[in-house]
This record gives C-alpha cells, sequence and structure tokens, in this order.
C-alpha cells in the first residue's frame, strides 16, 4: 500500500524491487463496482486519487465533455466563443484535428480558460441532452462521497487528484494552485481525518510547475507523476515515477520488465526539471 511505501522511505529501507503499488486516477465509478470486488476478492491493496469537484457535483471530466460531444453531434463545427475559434467537424479528419487542439487548450491553458471552455462545449447540447449522453456512456461516472466512504470502510486509501481535475502545468496562476491542492485536501480530509499523497493529473513534465512541486512537498507526504520509471530509495518523495497500465498485457509486461529503460527517461526528465528550477 502507499502507507507501506511512506514507511519504508521514513524508515530508509531499502525497496523491495518486487513490490508494486496499485493506484487508480479520477475517482471512476466503476473503481467502486468493479476494480474493488476484484482486488478485494485478491486481498491486494489499492489506491484512488480523486478530483474532489467531481466527486461533490457528479460532473463529467473536460475531455469526457469534449469526446461525447464529438461524437454525439451532428452539427458539421463547434464555436468556442472562450478562444473566439470555429472549429469545422464535417469529416472524421477534421473531429480528430478539433479534438486534438480543443483537448491541448483544455490541458495547457489557466483554469479560469479551461472553465470557459467547458461551458462553451455544454452549451452545445441542452441538459436533457447531456443527460441522455451521461447514462449512455456510464463508465465515465465519477464517484460520489458515499460511494468513497464506502471504499475507504473497505480499506482503500484515497488520496488528491486536485479539485477539478487541474493541471498544474506553468500557465496557472498561483493562487489556483493553492486553491486546487489544498481545498481538495482539506474536502478529503474532512471526510477521512487525514488525505497524505497526491496525484499530479496529466502529470508529465510540462503538466507539473515548480509552484505546484513546491507547494505539494509542503502538504502532501508523497506526490505521483505519470512519468514512467520505478520508485527507488533515491526517488523524490513529490516527483514519484509512475507506470501506465496499457490495454495490451503483452505491452505491459514489456513495459514493466523494461525498468532501466524507465528509469533512465525518469531521471532524464527529473534532471531536466530540477534544471529549468535552477534556471
Amino acid at each position: 500500500s502507499i502507507d507501506e511505501l511512506k514507511d519504508s522511505f521514513a524508515a530508509h529501507q531499502k525497496f523491495n524491487k518486487k513490490h508494486i503499488i496499485l493506484t487508480f486516477d479520477d475517482g471512476y465509478k466503476n473503481n467502486l463496482e468493479i476494480v474493488s470486488p476484484l482486488l478485494k476478492s485478491l486481498d491486494v491493496p489499492f489506491s484512488v486519487f480523486i478530483s474532489t469537484h467531481h466527486i461533490s457535483s457528479g460532473e463529467r471530466f473536460p475531455t469526457f465533455l469534449l469526446r461525447a460531444f464529438l461524437t454525439e453531434t451532428k452539427t458539421s463545427s463547434i464555436k468556442l466563443n472562450s478562444i473566439c475559434k470555429t472549429f469545422s467537424i464535417d469529416s472524421e479528419e477534421k473531429i480528430l484535428v478539433a479534438n486534438k487542439e480543443i483537448s491541448y487548450l483544455l490541458k495547457s491553458s489557466p483554469q479560469e480558460k479551461v472553465k470557459a471552455i467547458v461551458q462553451d462545449i455544454k452549451n452545445q447540447f441542452s441538459e436533457d441532452r447531456w443527460s441522455e449522453i451521461y447514462k449512455k456512456y456510464s463508465s465515465d461516472e465519477p464517484m460520489n462521497w458515499d460511494n468513497i466512504l464506502e471504499l475507504k470502510k473497505s480499506g482503500v486509501i484515497i488520496g488528491s487528484h486536485c479539485h477539478d481535475h487541474f493541471i498544474s502545468n506553468a500557465n496557472q496562476k498561483l493562487i489556483d494552485i493553492n486553491h486546487q491542492l489544498i481545498h481538495s485536501q482539506n474536502l478529503i480530509s474532512n471526510n477521512f481525518s487525514s488525505c497524505d499523497y497526491l496525484c499530479f493529473p496529466n502529470g508529465l513534465p510540462e503538466d507539473i510547475s515548480y509552484d505546484a512541486y513546491s507547494k505539494s512537498k509542503g502538504i502532501y507526504k508523497l506526490s505521483f507523476t505519470t512519468i514512467p520509471g520505478e520508485v527507488t530509495n533515491n526517488s523524490d518523495k513529490n516527483y514519484l515515477p509512475r507506470i501506465a497500465a496499457t490495454a495490451n498485457l503483452d505491452h505491459f509486461k514489456y513495459r514493466v520488465n523494461g525498468g532501466f529503460m524507465n528509469n533512465r527517461s525518469y531521471r532524464k526528465e527529473y534532471k531536466n526539471f530540477l534544471t529549468n528550477i535552477e534556471i
């Protein structure tokens, strides 16, 4: 479990390379309905990093809204007033181009612009139409606090994935970074007495600013990225690597067994991160 990893760091114990930690991001309801029964039957501990706004409101994640609109719309274009731009979506090729560009904006823009883009997307359909879409794509439904409590009672460790699935890149304001990291931790702590762990949404080097990294060090005992690599005794506790699961099992085995390549890549990324801080 993550608690055991934290304790190993604190005791300066040498890590067993065969040990793994299973983590799940965002807080989807299928974590409770599918993941939990399976892993409990195998007596395997796991952790879930939740975006507390979505847990509290039931609102779907920004990139889901974009994908759902592009899949379900019958129109030939989408106008985003927030960025004063219209995208043609009258062919599969143009849909892919629009999805790529708008997704990039959702993941790289300041939070106030992200919210404006999300609102533009939501305005494309009526509330009743969105309700139909939510029901159709129920696997993307987030848990609520009662669901989280049920997981917590079964021994699942709950961590923060920021409040709004906030991507803490260099374009974000410090006030927003502080709010996202602290407010999400407070909400989880108020419900469950503590919240010691964070996973940065998206979690690649370009998604983590120095301000977010520095702030996380002050309030979280461990923070995770999505940069491939293995945790070692020398890893930065607030810039920890993870290996993403893939749909293809053979590919996943290849990634896990390629630890030396993952670690080399992680060390390079971490060195670049520290260099950028110094600059």
